[in-house]
């Protein structure tokens, strides 16, 4: 019965016009973030999969949010090499792409 009620309160704040417009931009935003390292990987003459970028940059935001540096220095990128690495891409050219995508997103 609470469960009922709390979701009938949420209800116009989940589906307000400014909520969906908040999702849509949010959407593209991943959406060229995603692009843009699929860019960077082919100006290094690297291959991946869209949805291999798009499951380890998930995996490199949940881990920046972890209070473990600042802004997440060095660890978003060493798990990016890893993670990269997995997909055959050297580490070399995994750690340039993490750096300049960090670059890119400071600019």
């Amino acid at each position: 019965v609470k469960i009922k009620y709390i979701i009938k309160l949420a209800q116009p704040i989940f589906f307000s016009k400014t909520a969906v417009i908040a999702v849509i931009y949010s959407l593209i935003f991943n959406l060229v973030f995603v692009l843009s390292f699929n860019f960077y990987l082919r100006a290094f003459g690297e291959s991946v999969n869209f949805f291999y970028i798009l499951f380890v940059l998930v995996l490199v935001q949940i881990a920046g949010i972890l209070p473990i540096s600042l802004n997440s220095i060095g660890i978003s990128e060493g798990l990016g090499v890893f993670l990269y690495g997995l997909a055959g891409v050297s580490a070399e050219t995994a750690l340039a792409v993490m750096l300049v995508a960090r670059v890119m997103l400071l600019l």
